[in-house]
């Protein structure tokens, strides 16, 4: 049974409930910068980029920090940085399967095709008000967990009932619990959250007879000694044999060379590794009615849940914001953002107590909104997170529940919370926050007819929300359609214009520039069809 839900929570965690794991890919980058620009100026920009903790970045939980992850005096020799990060990795289980190295980059830390502020397939949002702001005096809630498309589904609908469990709602095929949904007289969903619960480690490859080390040694140093690797090796069911190798630290992703030519295995230290069904436990817990019966209990609940998820709740009375996770707690003299030496000097020191996770009940400005964003002030965007600044799609949500509030006297129903919620999911967000710096900088000059006739339908589309929506359903074309387009022509050559010069001598790709680990933002037509900016 364990097993059968283990194998089972694997895309949840996989998919939705993971985060970190691309310090390579971030010394990748570190070294392109410093080459571009020098030492100095190459770490000043590497850190811009990164926006580990942009005081503007837009957060669920308003006016209230939770520090996690604020290295302190970064100690350099901690930092393990490979001899070439931007090259593939020799062997490791990407290469033992026929075609499966095709994947290779986006697992080793290479050049991979993401986003800078293209946001991930699995768009989650939240909109949760409180009782105050409620026109029924009781709170409101509209979720939205958007798991993309699969074939077949990855959720399937349950109502489950015995002595002891009462939900229904949305559940991983096979789980046999309800993972998003309501119980007696409450109800809970989540986002994904993308905490940073990864590591990579560069473990040091040794001989343990002395002389010379192979380039994929299977021994590596730890707390002084040279130890052995468990390798493990099995058939599939036509017939390839898979190779696995682990460390103290978790599975080898492949080896390269560091310090010179000094073999290395990169190995990802995940926190949540072998312990896949601890989660069961805080799920479960969601639907037991006699441990789950108000915000407060319910947070214990969220807390045992491993995986990194923004879970967010509702009753009659309260609302309320938990973000769960495994958070390993890292040294302050190591650098979260980079690779780290496996040799027992950089270990994790425990995780994170639920107290310090992010949580929050009943909170003044009265709203809970998320669409994937930064949680709280301080809480550290993970090495793989590039997209926490001062522009975030989830404020899309907030201008409209802030509307919705001030056009019925701070006091909404539930249609006027999905009416926030749909609104939103039509704008653009290039046009609500691109455009007007575009359009300020032009102001005043003479253009020629053409041009001031695209900008006058950009102004106009601007001033109507930069909407991305059908006149009526059976239309092939957006309203305002000529102002979408030149916007999507638009922002391609902006972007262009302003960081070719930087990243263009890197490599171009379809998603933006193949040195930065992420792409850029709302490629119009990437793989013949359009994602607009939400």
């Amino acid at each position: 049974m364990l097993a059968g839900v283990a194998s089972r929570a694997s895309p949840e965690r996989g998919i939705f409930g993971d985060g970190g794991g691309g310090e390579v890919r971030n010394a990748a980058l570190l070294k392109y910068l410093r080459g571009q620009l020098g030492q100095s100026a190459g770490s000043t920009a590497f850190g811009d980029f990164k926006e580990q903790n942009d005081p503007a970045a837009p957060t669920t939980v308003v006016g209230k920090s939770f520090p996690y992850e604020i290295p302190g005096h970064v100690n350099p020799a901690t930092i393990a940085i490979p001899d070439n990060p931007s090259a593939p990795l020799k062997g490791g289980p990407t290469d033992t399967t026929h075609n499966c190295s095709a994947s290779a980059p986006s697992k080793a830390g290479l050049s991979v095709i993401e986003s800078l502020l293209r946001f991930p397939g699995q768009m989650s949002n939240a909109l949760v008000v409180g009782a105050r702001h409620s026109a029924t005096g009781h709170p409101l809630a509209v979720f939205g967990p958007q798991v993309s498309y699969f074939a077949p589904g990855i959720l399937m609908q349950e109502d489950l009932h015995s002595p002891d469990y009462a939900a229904e709602g949305a559940s991983f095929p096979g789980t046999g619990f309800i993972e998003l949904g309501r119980g007696e007289d409450y109800a809970w969903s989540a986002t994904s959250a993308g905490s940073d619960l990864t590591d990579q480690r560069l473990e040091l490859i040794c001989n343990p007879k002395g002389g010379p080390v192979s380039p994929t040694g299977t021994f590596y140093e730890f707390k002084g000694k040279c130890v052995s690797m468990v390798n493990e090796q099995f058939p599939d069911i036509t017939g390839l044999d898979h190779r696995i190798h682990l460390t103290v630290h978790g599975v080898v992703q492949g080896w390269t060379t560091a310090r010179g030519g000094k073999p290395v295995a990169v190995v990802n230290q995940r926190s949540t590794y072998n312990h896949d069904v601890d989660s069961v436990i805080g799920f479960l817990r969601f639907g037991e009615p006699a441990l789950t019966h108000s915000a407060k209990s319910w947070m214990a609940a969220a807390a045992k849940v491993d995986y990194t998820f923004n879970w967010f709740y509702v009753d009659n009375k309260d609302i309320a914001y938990y973000v769960s996770g495994l958070d390993p707690v890292r040294p302050s003299f190591v650098d979260p953002n980079l690779p780290t030496w496996g040799t027992g000097g950089s270990e994790w020191l425990g995780f994170l107590p639920s107290a310090k996770h992010v949580h929050e009940i009943d909170p003044p400005q009265g709203f809970f909104d998320s669409w994937n964003n930064k949680p709280a002030p301080r809480f550290s965007a993970s090495d793989g997170e590039y997209g926490y600044g001062s522009v975030y799609r989830v404020q899309m949500l907030t201008a409209q529940i802030r509307h919705q509030f001030a056009v019925h006297h701070g006091k909404i129903t539930r249609a006027d919370l999905v009416q926030a919620m749909e609104t939103a999911a039509t704008q653009d967000l290039d046009g609500l926050t691109i455009l007007p710096a575009l359009l300020r900088a032009v102001h005043g000059r003479h253009e020629p007819a053409g041009v001031a006739q695209m900008l006058a339908a950009l102004r106009a589309w601007h001033a109507t929300g930069a909407h991305r929506l059908l006149a009526a359903p059976g239309d092939a074309q957006y309203e305002q359609a000529d102002a979408v387009a030149i916007m999507d022509q638009l922002t391609p050559a902006v972007i262009k214009a302003l960081f070719n010069p930087l990243f263009a001598a890197g490599g171009t790709n379809a998603g933006g520039y193949s040195v930065f680990p992420m792409g850029f933002v709302n490629e119009p037509f990437n793989g013949g069809g359009h994602l607009g900016s939400a």
